[in-house]
């Protein structure tokens, strides 16, 4: 099929006329890179789906990196994309009390490109004690985003907690991130217990309240009742 450009696209300049796969040609349209052409091509590309999602820099391919990438304008998958199984709420991994200002982080799989709101963390039975502030990293750790650095007071025992983004990333498939952090000792988050199977990698680090890491080392195993149990959601 026959795309015209808007914009720059594979080295042909905005207003070429290329032929692309028809799955490619449905990409470059719904991402705003082009049009379907009614004329004749001005030159031939057969483009392949990875180079319509493969102009960033690093880890992962979102597409905030790139101008002219957008989210889909219908979702593409669930609208609310947990990290793992759920189950019971308040029978599900192990209800813990945090270490003030340490961060607890664990994987999270995106399947597909969508753009998030923030991350709901499940709480444990103990809540409105403290604060607790989330960010999301990209699969080499480097930080995306974060919520208000202030926190949100932990509300709703057993129950999933919505927090905002600062801002609200856009992210094609792959693994990220989530980290849950805490400024004091009381309120509790339910965690990845062995029991669940131990799928995510998982870690915690020691930290400081309200300052989020630009970038940390990602994890290479599972560890007990650090990974948070958590979900982004749109």
């Amino acid at each position: 099929m026959a795309v015209t450009l808007y914009k720059s696209y594979q080295g042909y300049a905005a207003g070429s006329t290329i032929i692309v796969p028809d799955d490619t040609q449905t990409a470059l349209i719904a991402q705003g890179i082009g049009y379907a052409a009614s004329g004749q091509p001005t030159q031939a590309y057969q483009a392949t789906g990875d180079a319509v999602l493969n102009p960033t820099i690093g880890g992962n391919k979102y597409s905030q990196d790139s101008s002219g990438f957008g989210a889909p304008s219908s979702p593409q998958g669930p609208r609310i994309l947990p990290n793992g199984p759920i189950l019971a709420f308040a029978s599900l991994g192990t209800s813990a009390v945090h270490v003030a200002g340490t961060w607890y982080r664990s994987e999270i799989y995106v399947p597909h490109l969508a753009q998030w709101t923030g991350i709901n963390v499940l709480n444990g039975a103990t809540v409105g004690t403290d604060n607790i502030l989330v960010a999301l990293y990209d699969t080499n750790g480097v930080l995306i985003t974060n919520s208000a650095v202030a926190g949100a007071l932990s509300a709703g025992a057993n129950a999933f907690q919505s927090l905002a983004f600062l801002t609200q990333p856009i992210l094609n498939p792959g693994r990220y991130f989530i980290a849950v952090q805490c400024n004091g000792t009381t309120a509790t988050t339910r965690k990845w217990a062995a029991a669940n199977g131990g799928n995510q990698m998982t870690q915690s680090a020691t930290g400081t309240f309200g300052t989020v890491p630009a970038s940390f080392t990602p994890p290479t195993t599972f560890t007990a009742d650090v990974g948070p149990i958590a979900a982004l959601y749109q």
